[in-house]
């Protein structure tokens, strides 16, 4: 076994480790949270559909202060992508609510989102800050 390959295999054995334990503590270091929240106010319901590839969500009517949640484990070759269908009263678009190369570094565990009346809202949780990301088109 030559140095190179010898270092590359004890890199392995510490990244594979490092997942063990983090696993064992109830998240895996490849685990993301999304969350699609109604903040527009009383009395309006949000109708959201949201897929990727190969998983749909599902439909959903959400109330004020209601939410959708899923969890799921991103790929390792940095293709996850998860969008969603919205729509209230005469406002309709969508976007997409994760995409790995976008969020993966920004949302940490937590990629929710905040649907207001002028835009769809990220949370980035490694700023602790929400950012309007999607306007809704006119």
């Amino acid at each position: 076994m030559t140095k190179l390959s010898f270092i590359i295999v004890q890199w392995l054995c510490l990244v594979a480790a490092g997942m063990i334990i983090i696993q064992g503590e109830g998240q895996s270091l490849m685990e993301k949270v999304v969350r699609v929240e109604n903040d527009l106010g009383d009395g309006i319901n949000l109708n959201v559909h949201c897929k990727s590839g190969d998983s749909d969500i599902g439909e959903h009517d959400l109330a004020k202060g209601q939410y959708i949640q899923w969890s799921f484990n991103c790929s390792w070759l940095g293709t996850t992508l998860f969008w969603c269908s919205m729509k209230w009263e005469n406002v309709q678009g969508s976007f997409d609510v994760f995409d790995f190369k976008r969020d993966f570094p920004l949302c940490g565990f937590k990629c929710w989102w905040s649907i207001r009346h002028d835009a769809a809202y990220f949370y980035v949780e490694t700023k602790d800050v929400w950012e309007k990301r999607y306007v809704w088109p006119k």
